[in-house]
């Protein structure tokens, strides 16, 4: 899935219990308009300030094109800083549960683990599949129409979007806390899950699509909602006490979601949603987690790391070693699926090897000044292309490593002005989105830049792409599609 910042909203709890509630989510102002024309001849009209809308800069005018974040994204960026200072609900006391199911022990949806098992908590590892890519997404050219298609979502922030398995439409969820569905040839909006009856009551934190089309969405309201697949109408699932964090689904209708009541819990989504297990023994909100094979790694406000053995819902290994929250998380994603990356506030990456214990066996301070806010890995069936981890930071900078040269920084990158927000890997090329608008496409190999699109007014949150397509969404309310 898709979501927020580096993957989603990083909710803080820094408000005392009672205390006034910002709201960025307010109706804000018409901008006045003006006209610009890109270095390509582009004409756009946009909002002034952000990135101008439908312009496209090849990577030898993106630095001298990009600017600082606009004043109406300021606002609306010290606005959502305000809002994530927040936390909603009581806190489980004790740290959580530990380990304690539904069923009174075991997961028994699952059995043996392993690509060929029946384990229904089995999660196929995302492959970038050697299929060649359009030659305009390497060209200085970009998108056939740099102002793409316009699907005006919501007044308010976008904070999270995923696409269907057949990617022919997509979901967005908003502030409005509402979640809307668009098809992507037609942009027609084919349903708004947001009704009196049924959805949320607060902020959209998380989506995902499983399988079957249907629509797992997770709210600030400490609640999942299981979407019918074409009606306007949800199972709520309950559990939580706190505002869910982030939700993901694997392809046998599974669901897991973690929250900042210190708990994760393990959904089986085959009917109308069940809760089978809740894994807690986190002390603080946990705030991301990466889900693979038979492995799940959560981390929490406090820094902690915990590895869980999915097979048996049980904690194997915690991991030591980040001073502050937990900012970022990913996986090396080659065949062993042993080696755990983590990013934390103080802007240190850091590598773990399962096999060798609880300590980090690598360490660096890769964004000086800034957490860092995204990590991604790429992962080809052509062995001989090798990995490469490309991590993001509040310092406006990105990396590209080489694991197999003890992590090495073989590029570091400057080109944006402001936060990145959202960081994805695109077989060899980088995709990530700043706050003030810009969406920039580097080659992974060489770290050039060769093209930025005004993807958004405010911060881009959102990214996905395929061989044909490119879509982003953010602050602005508005989601864009790109033909490639």
């Amino acid at each position: 899935g898709i979501c927020l910042g580096h993957n989603q909203i990083r909710l803080m709890d820094g408000r005392q219990r009672g205390a006034p509630r910002a709201n960025p989510g307010a109706r804000r102002p018409s901008p006045t308009k003006r006209t610009t024309t890109s270095s390509q001849g582009y004409r756009n009209t946009s909002s002034r300030g952000g990135a101008p809308r439908g312009t496209l800069v090849d990577g030898a005018s993106t630095v001298a094109a990009l600017h600082p974040t606009s004043e109406k994204g300021a606002v609306i960026k010290q606005a959502m800083d305000e809002f994530e200072a927040e936390v909603f609900g009581e806190i489980f006391g004790g740290g959580g549960a530990r380990g304690s199911s539904r069923n009174g022990g075991r997961v028994n949806i699952g059995a043996s683990a392993g690509p060929g098992s029946p384990n229904p908590l089995y999660c196929k590892e995302i492959v970038r599949k050697t299929v060649p890519l359009k030659a305009r997404w390497r060209s200085r050219d970009g998108p056939r129409d740099p102002a793409g298609r316009q699907f005006d979502a919501s007044d308010r922030n976008i904070l999270c979007m995923d696409v269907s398995p057949n990617e022919k439409e997509f979901v967005v969820g908003s502030a409005d806390h509402g979640l809307k569905v668009f098809e992507i040839s037609s942009g027609k909006q084919k349903r708004n899950l947001y009704s009196k009856r049924y959805g949320h009551t607060e902020w959209i934190t998380d989506c995902c699509y499983l399988a079957d089309g249907r629509i797992l969405s997770a709210g600030m309201d400490s609640k999942l909602c299981l979407w019918h697949p074409s009606l306007v109408k949800c199972d709520d699932l309950l559990g939580h006490k706190a505002s869910i964090s982030k939700v993901a689904c694997n392809s046998n209708h599974i669901g897991i979601s973690s929250s900042y009541d210190r708990s994760m819990m393990i959904w089986d989504c085959s009917r109308t949603g069940t809760c089978v297990q809740v894994l807690g023994g986190h002390n603080k909100p946990v705030v991301d987690f990466v889900w693979y094979h038979n492995n799940l790694v959560s981390g929490d406000r406090d820094g902690s790391l915990r590895h869980w053995d999915i097979t048996v819902c049980k904690c194997t290994t915690p991991l030591q070693g980040i001073r502050g929250q937990v900012s970022a998380l990913g996986n090396l994603t080659d065949t062993t699926c042993n080696v755990i990356l983590a990013g934390g506030q103080d802007g240190y990456f850091r590598v773990w090897d399962l096999r060798a214990g609880s300590s980090p066996q690598h360490s660096i301070q890769l964004h000086p000044g800034g957490a860092v806010t995204g990590i991604k890995s790429t992962f080809y069936h052509d062995l001989q292309r090798g990995n490469h981890i490309v991590t993001a930071g509040a310092d406006q900078a990105m990396n590209v490593l080489d694991p197999r040269a003890s992590f090495s920084v073989l590029h570091h990158i400057t080109h944006h002005k402001d936060f990145i927000y959202s960081l994805e890997t695109h077989d060899d090329l980088i995709l990530s989105g700043a706050g003030n608008g810009w969406l920039l496409v580097h080659d992974i190999n060489t770290g050039e830049c060769l093209y930025g699109i005004g993807a958004n007014k405010a911060a881009v949150r959102c990214i996905w792409a395929s061989t044909e397509l490119l879509i982003a969404a953010g602050d602005d309310g508005k989601a864009s599609v790109y033909d490639m």
